[in-house]
């Protein structure tokens, strides 16, 4: 995935590896899981930036929020209803 900047902001595959490196503190990934992480939050996130979402903190909150969602069980408790 190609690096987009817009002014000061840092580029997307920084933002990715945040999160990747943020996700890793809380989950083991394998090397195969990384990969994968790596290219669906990076699509993720592209889509976002194209939608107009250009701070990297809240990139980087929604990357580590879909990360989280793709990784883990829905908790029992919610329905999601």
């Amino acid at each position: 995935m190609s690096a987009v900047r817009t002014g000061e902001e840092p580029p997307i595959d920084d933002v990715i590896e945040r999160v990747l490196t943020t996700y890793g503190f809380m989950r083991s990934l394998t090397p195969v899981e990384r990969a994968r992480a790596r290219e669906r939050t990076g699509a993720y996130l592209a889509m976002l930036h194209a939608a107009g979402h250009t701070d990297a903190r809240r990139l980087a909150v929604f990357g580590l929020a879909y990360l989280k969602t793709m990784h883990d069980r829905p908790d029992p408790r919610f329905t999601g209803c």
